[in-house]
């Protein structure tokens, strides 16, 4: 892996913190899936869990960019789980 710079640092220690608050797992399983060098193996493990805590993350104001950056996914394939959660009413 690559030097992060004191701001990307941060940045990720926080999304760490947020996965694993809202994922109810421990730092180090979050770190996992952010930092994966595979981002489909990520893609291909979130659970309807996931997308409740991305929901949660969302209405808590944190951006599509932003939750796609802790889940490993872009923040396309984000907005189209939102809104399939959305128009199943759960």
């Amino acid at each position: 892996m690559y030097a992060l710079s004191c701001t990307e640092t941060v940045r990720l220690n926080y999304y760490a913190l947020v996965v694993s608050i809202f994922g109810n797992c421990m730092p180090e399983t979050a770190f996992e899936k952010i930092q994966s060098d595979r981002p489909s193996k990520v893609r291909n493990k979130i659970t309807d869990d996931d997308i409740q805590d991305m929901a949660k993350l969302r209405e808590k104001g944190l951006s599509l960019k932003d939750i796609g950056e802790i889940y490993g996914i872009d923040q396309t394939v984000i907005c189209r789980k939102l809104k399939a959660i959305a128009t199943q009413g759960v």
